[in-house]
Formats: C-alpha cells, sequence, structure tokens
C-alpha cells in the first residue's frame, strides 16, 4: 500500500513549533522584550517625585501589560504554547504592576500632589 499523498508532504511549522524544537530563542526574545519594557517603564518613572515613583510605575506597567494583551490578540499568539508568548509578557507585566502597586504610599503620594499644587506646578 502507498502512503497518501498528504504524508509525503512536509508541513510548515512556525518557530518553536516542531517536535524536539529547542525554544531558547524564542524565549530569549520574550525575556528581552519583558525586561526594556520594565527598564524603560522603571526609567520614566524614576523621573517623577520620589512620592509619585511607584504609582507612576503601577500605571506604567498597567498601561503595557494592556498593550502587550492587545498585540497577542492581534496576532493570534497561542495561549497555551511550549515556549513563552506575549500572552505570558502581558502576565508577567500585569504582575509587576501588582507589585509595585503594594508599595504605593497613599500618604506619600497626597503630600507629594499638595506640594506640587501649592507650587504651582
Amino acid at each position: 500500500m502507498k502512503d497518501s499523498p498528504s504524508a509525503e508532504r512536509p508541513t510548515l511549522q512556525g518557530p518553536g513549533q516542531g517536535p524536539g524544537q529547542d525554544f531558547s530563542a524564542v524565549n530569549d526574545q520574550s525575556l528581552i522584550r519583558v525586561g526594556l519594557t520594565f527598564a524603560v517603564c522603571m526609567l520614566m518613572a524614576s523621573t517623577a517625585p520620589l512620592g509619585l515613583v511607584f504609582a507612576i510605575l503601577n500605571g506604567l506597567l498597567a498601561a503595557c501589560a494592556i498593550m502587550a494583551l492587545a498585540v497577542a490578540a492581534v496576532l493570534r499568539d497561542r495561549v497555551f504554547a511550549p515556549h513563552l508568548t506575549r500572552w505570558d509578557e502581558a502576565a508577567a507585566l500585569a504582575a509587576a504592576s501588582l507589585i509595585s502597586g503594594w508599595f504605593v504610599d497613599p500618604d506619600a503620594v497626597r503630600a507629594t500632589l499638595e506640594a506640587m499644587e501649592r507650587m504651582g506646578g
């Protein structure tokens, strides 16, 4: 018996989808994206007054997590893939946002905003 013609054709697979495939390159790209995103958010938040740094970092990381969700949805990344995807990046950024929210001191934020208001800024 002959094999079916479809068995003779090679199947096209994306990066990191073959059996026994090494996912380190895909994972490295994902980790670099998350690290650079966190670094840029931290850099932007560090320019704020001291009482507002964690509050601003919290908001920036949450916005980046939402953007990563949108990109994952547009690119139709698989949610349950054997490698890191943009869904995982969004989850990591959301977790970092929640963790930075634990360090927000509402009294310090209020005092900083009142001081800025008195200074006219």
